[in-house]
Order: C-alpha cells, then sequence, then structure tokens
C-alpha cells in the first residue's frame, strides 16, 4: 500500500475523532472507539431517531460500510441531515475508499496489519 494512503487515513482518523460519527453496528462502534473515536452513535431502530438524535450538531461524520446497504444508508443520513442544516465531513469516508477497506468494523485489524 502507498504509505501516504495510510498516513492520510491515520491523520483524518485523528482530525475527525471527536465528531458524532454514525455506524452500522456495534462491531462498527468497537472498531472506532478502539482507534479513538470518542462519539460514536450506532444505528438503532427506527433511522428517523438516529437523525433527530443528530441534528442538533453542527458537524457530524458518516461512517457506514461501503457496500450497497451502507452506500443506501450514507445517502439517507446525508440527506436528511443536511436538511436539517448538519455539516457532513466525509474526510474519513474518502480516506476508507482510497485503501480499499470496505468495513468500518475492519478498521482496527486493517491498521495493525499496515503498521506492523
Amino acid at each position: 500500500m502507498d504509505p501516504s494512503v495510510l498516513e492520510e487515513l491515520v491523520d483524518v482518523l485523528a482530525e475527525v475523532r471527536d465528531l458524532p460519527t454514525v455506524v452500522e453496528g456495534k462491531n462498527d462502534k468497537r472498531a472506532l472507539e478502539k482507534v479513538g473515536f470518542t462519539n460514536v452513535i450506532e444505528i438503532g431502530g427506527p433511522l428517523f431517531r438516529t437523525v433527530e438524535e443528530l441534528e442538533g450538531h453542527d458537524e457530524v461524520a458518516i461512517l457506514t460500510d461501503l457496500d450497497d446497504a451502507g452506500k443506501e444508508l450514507y445517502h439517507y443520513f446525508f440527506s436528511e441531515l443536511s436538511r436539517r442544516g448538519v455539516k457532513i465531513n466525509n474526510k474519513a469516508r474518502i480516506a476508507l475508499f482510497k485503501t480499499g477497506l470496505r468495513q468500518v468494523e475492519g478498521l482496527t485489524r486493517y491498521l495493525e496489519r499496515q503498521i506492523t
């Protein structure tokens, strides 16, 4: 892997780790918390409830998986939160695309393999 891609991913993760970050499930939440994220919101129950929970924030990151289901969730949250005036920070999502990693839950293992 191109070392600059790994460096960019690590830098971006550090930059956004305190933002409210939407993920699909508990394994995704656990993976982000292992790399220092402090405000991970797992989608649970009706999607609109998660939107309501986040609409008071100025900026939010959405880190759903990069499969079809994750992309659909991303577009839903992007649309609903943007409509409510919440800025969506896509830096971590873009950095993940560059790595070839497609599932957030694999992030911790991926970083361990790259760094060791």
